[in-house]
């Protein structure tokens, strides 16, 4: 079962005096501790996406997006170092992010290959120790191509090899719009790509969601209909080539998953 905000450690079937709040500050407090740090920037980004999702915990990839598949890596400014009577804030001078490919076991089945098992990976980046601070976090979103083109044998990469490969860093607010881009605008993903998603007011934003959902979930007579009104969203040198680009990264990039 789940547990909610209002469950209730029972004993002979009467409350024990604690709850799963209890249980969940004991465990969780700690947000630059690693483990608990990653599952706060799924979180983070979840909620900067828009998505509404349970943890994926022992999944192949982490979070859902219009039918893409996200993973998230994180890392910290700062770690927590506990000493015999004391705990204390220090520099973390390691700041790099696992991109190792790894097996997925198959229910039934066996391990298959070594791969990265996602269409993007989001870096995210906690600048202070305050993890409740929306824009103390610096995101870096990769599309997995890139980095199985140029970093094919790493097992991890650095913020530096990052920028290095073309990828500035973005914060809370324009996440979603800079996933966008690069999932569904073309823009970033190649150089060969001429068009690219303009998104500007909230609701711009949502009717553009809506319609990249349409898209995906129409038969190819009926995507024709839905192309026409994602066409607003593009510009570039040359609409009808940008367009099509767009579609042929789309329906690929889908194929995939």
């Amino acid at each position: 079962m789940s547990f909610d905000r209002h469950t209730q450690f029972m004993l002979s079937g009467h409350p024990a005096g604690f709850d799963v709040v209890d249980f969940w500050e004991w465990h969780g407090a700690n947000c630059l501790d690693g483990s608990i740090r990653g599952s706060m920037a799924e979180f983070v980004i979840m909620k900067a996406l828009g998505i509404k999702q349970e943890r994926k915990a022992w999944a192949a990839y982490d979070l859902d997006f219009h039918g893409y598949c996200i993973e998230v890596k994180s890392t910290s400014l700062f770690t927590l170092k506990h000493g015999k009577d004391v705990r204390q804030y220090v520099g973390n001078q390691r700041l790099t992010f696992s991109i190792e490919p790894k097996h997925i076991h198959q229910i039934g089945g066996d391990w298959t290959s070594r791969n990265r098992n996602s269409d993007l990976y989001i870096f995210a980046l906690l600048t202070s120790p305050d993890a409740s601070l929306l824009d103390a976090w610096e995101f870096y979103a990769v599309p997995t191509s890139v980095l199985d083109d140029m970093f094919p044998e790493h097992k991890t990469i650095s913020i530096t090899s990052i920028e290095n490969a073309g990828f500035q860093k973005c914060g809370y607010s324009s996440l979603l719009q800079t996933v966008n881009q690069l999932l569904f605008g073309g823009s970033m993903m190649s150089e060969k790509q001429t068009s690219t998603v303009r998104v500007g007011s909230e609701q711009e934003k949502e009717e553009l969601q809506r319609l990249i959902a349409c898209y995906q979930a129409a038969n190819s007579h009926d995507r024709e209909s839905v192309w026409v009104s994602l066409g607003k969203y593009l510009n570039g040198s040359n609409s009808a080539q940008g367009g099509k680009g767009f579609e042929n990264q789309y329906t690929s990039a889908g194929s995939q998953n």
